[in-house]
């Protein structure tokens, strides 16, 4: 009990220092790579992330983006290689990628995308796994 609690308050931790990481990340890059353009639909959002803000933080851009086939709000950014994890053992790299979810959590809210992240572990690859709001697909959609 008291060890899945700490791992609980870890996790959390972890994710709300990235959330505000996000937060001042978005602010900087829209500013210097945008011109403070708004980007309206959810893949260009997404793109936005896994390309200029992915080598902006970890000097690369992220593998891969995918939408699920599903469910409709959900879509994937892969890194192969996660920074943040590299000298994390694997039983332990899903907790620390909660940093990384946090700051895609954290831009995506700053650009009013409401959203959920959470990383999984899968294949040695990770994966951030983005469920949007019903209001954000309904707003993408019309």
């Amino acid at each position: 009990m008291h060890t899945l609690f700490c791992t609980k308050y870890v996790f959390n931790s972890l994710s709300e220092a990235g959330y505000g990481v996000g937060l001042r990340a978005i602010e900087l890059l829209s500013f210097r790579e945008k011109g403070c353009r708004k980007e309206r639909s959810i893949i260009q959002m997404l793109n936005f992330v896994r390309t200029t803000v992915w080598k902006s933080l970890f000097g690369r851009p992220a593998d891969d983006l995918q939408i699920s086939n599903a469910k409709k709000n959900e879509y994937y950014i892969y890194d192969n290689d996660p920074v943040t994890c590299k000298y994390i053992s694997n039983s332990n790299a899903a907790r620390c990628a909660a940093y990384t979810a946090g700051i895609i959590n954290g831009i995506l809210d700053a650009a009013e995308f409401t959203c959920t992240v959470s990383s999984i572990l899968n294949n040695n690859r990770m994966v951030f796994v983005i469920a949007f709001t019903s209001k954000v697909i309904a707003r993408d959609s019309s």
